[in-house]
């Protein structure tokens, strides 16, 4: 049994670290559009995919954080 828990643990780990990783690399895409002299809509609407999946992402990640602690 305490083999399961610790590979459930070393898989929320690692999926906890690929949260952070695509939130980072989200917030250079937006810093990226954002240097951008002028925005163009396409620059707008890919700016509102990227927050609405940083906002997943932000989530996801503070549930896989919880569950995680009590694992």
């Amino acid at each position: 049994m305490g083999n399961v828990n610790k590979i459930l643990k070393q898989e929320k780990t690692m999926i906890i670290e690929e949260i952070r990783k695509r939130m980072v690399e989200i917030g250079q895409e937006l810093t990226e559009i954002e240097k951008k002299e002028a925005p163009k809509e396409e620059d707008e609407i890919q700016t509102d995919k990227l927050i609405t999946e940083f906002t997943f992402a932000f989530f996801y990640y503070r549930f896989y954080w919880f569950g995680y602690r009590f694992l």
